[in-house]
């Protein structure tokens, strides 16, 4: 089977748009060094350090909806590129108090508003696919997002020791350059004053985008469950942002740790790069439940073997185990959010995806940054395997019940998941 063939014949606004999202991939030089620069840096002890990450956790969990629901009313272009003008402006200001606790804020900054940013481009995808071919095109986004993230954070890896302004202004040059070809080259096909009048007619008559996305979820149970599931999936792949950072500086020394820190992420774009296509190929009629039930078994496998963290080449190799799991979770994930979303509320659907994740960030520093204090590495990492697998049992049950006893699923999604 040519893998490659799969994404042909998509619509052309969707190549642009994964190209876009490609190349702000490039620009998350910052992301996976955040650890290393609160604690070696700027000198704060791993509690202060679990809640900051928390707390941008927190902003990305009210960004991410906000640019959901802006998106929905006033266009999905518009409000992507105004958010990341103010994502360039912060990375600027980061790169010149860099060294400073002052830079702490406009990490925050920064968090917010590209979190705020992403619904508007998931919208604009879903917007361009209406009809057939949302999983390819969702899987592609994926695909291109993942290729970015192979190269941003080695580069930052590689300037954290000695060049770490660059890493700053490297990435708000290069989301410059996204933005320009972002909006030379894509057409929002979505228009914000039909659904502005459609919700001032749906206030007067109560219809359906009066109800708030929560209501819509909770009436959907497939979804439901789906969320509250990646919220507790998203607590142990964190531990690899939070935890892996300080746990290679205690085992081997800062530069090896900021080294490697980039080259984990580097595995995991590589492997995404390479497997991708292979099982969205061959996964693309499986229900999505079934195959987050199979890519936990692949976390707990790849994350539990960092509790025998012994040499540095460990590092990408157990990403490349655990990286086939989150293929698994997270490659058809846009598709079947908008494949059981109506149309009114797409974007803030799409925006709880990111919601949940941004809940998981949430919980897990501020829970293992406290964990840490009374048990080692090792044990952490443990209960990560086990929290992994007890989500499968759930996943598998609810599978059950949902989808093949039929009680809470559209039909047409379930038509989808007979084949």
């Amino acid at each position: 089977m040519n893998y490659i063939n799969q994404y042909r014949g998509l619509p052309k606004q969707v190549y642009v748009i994964c190209l876009s999202r490609m190349i702000l991939g490039f620009s998350s030089m910052s992301f996976t060094i955040s650890t290393l620069l609160l604690r070696s840096i700027l000198g704060l002890p791993e509690t202060i350090i679990g809640y900051i990450v928390s707390g941008q956790a927190i902003l990305a969990v009210l960004a991410s909806m906000l640019g959901g629901r802006l998106a929905d009313l006033y266009g999905r272009k518009r409000i992507t590129i105004s958010m990341f003008v103010m994502v360039v402006i912060s990375c600027f200001m980061s790169s010149v108090l860099c060294r400073s606790r002052w830079v702490i804020p406009f990490l925050f900054i920064t968090n917010f508003f590209s979190s705020a940013a992403y619904p508007g481009i998931a919208g604009m995808l879903a917007d361009a696919m209406r009809g057939t071919g949302r999983r390819e095109g969702f899987s592609l986004l994926y695909l291109c997002s993942n290729l970015g993230i192979a190269i941003g954070p080695a580069i930052g890896g590689m300037l954290f020791y000695n060049h770490l302004p660059w890493v700053y202004r490297l990435q708000a040059i290069i989301i410059c350059c996204a933005m320009v070809f972002f909006s030379v080259f894509t057409v929002d096909n979505y228009d914000p004053s039909i659904a502005r009048a459609k919700k001032e007619l749906d206030d007067r008559s109560g219809g359906e985008n009066t109800e708030s996305v929560f209501k819509v979820v909770m009436a959907r149970p497939v979804l439901m469950r789906f969320y509250i599931s990646l919220i507790l999936i998203t607590i142990c792949y964190q531990m690899v942002n939070f935890i892996l950072s300080m746990q290679m500086t205690d085992t081997f020394d800062l530069q090896t740790a900021s080294v490697f820190a980039g080259r984990v992420w580097s595995a995991n774009g590589i492997t995404i790069l390479i497997l991708s296509p292979i099982v969205v190929a061959h996964f693309k009629h499986m229900h999505q439940y079934k195959k987050m039930v199979i890519g936990v078994i692949f976390y707990a496998i790849g994350f539990g073997g960092y509790a025998w963290l012994r040499f540095p080449w460990m590092v990408p190799a157990l990403a490349v185990v655990w990286t086939i799991g989150e293929i698994l979770i997270t490659t058809d994930s846009g598709g079947f959010i908008a494949e059981n979303s109506p149309p009114s509320h797409l974007a803030r659907c799409q925006s709880l995806f990111e919601t949940s994740r941004s809940l998981g960030r949430v919980i897990s520093p501020t829970l293992f940054g406290h964990l840490l204090g009374y048990i080692t590495y090792a044990q952490a990492w443990h209960i990560n395997s086990v929290i992994c697998l007890s989500m499968g049992v759930f996943l598998w049950f609810s599978y059950k019940q949902l989808v093949v006893n039929g009680k809470g699923q559209p039909a047409a999604a379930a038509a989808e998941a007979d084949k």
